[in-house]
């Protein structure tokens, strides 16, 4: 006698997701550059409104790169040409020094 298995329906596999990064070019305290993230339309995400005092001076999403690359891109389309500054909780993230 034959018996009718069932089998599991096959899994779909779920594509790869590329990173995006909405991010956006703004003045600190200091008047240097720094990143933050933005929403789509260039208002600063909830948590990083404390860091923004002013506005946001060029925003753009990218997709399909590192944090890093969509930082220099950002800058690169941006026109601006001072140096950003790297942020850790609204800080100047400072240099290890080396041991003598």
């Amino acid at each position: 006698m034959k018996t009718s298995v069932k089998k599991a329906p096959a899994k779909k596999s779920s594509p790869v997701k590329s990173p995006r990064w909405s991010i956006g070019l703004f003045r600190n305290a200091s008047g240097k550059l720094a990143t933050v993230y933005v929403t789509a339309d260039g208002v600063p995400m909830p948590y990083e409104k404390d860091r923004v005092n002013g506005k946001i001076l060029f925003h753009a999403v990218y997709v399909g790169m590192k944090y890093s690359q969509a930082r220099a891109q950002l800058v690169k389309e941006s026109g601006l040409k001072d140096e950003v500054v790297a942020a850790v909780n609204g800080k100047k993230k400072e240099k290890p020094k080396a041991a003598k």
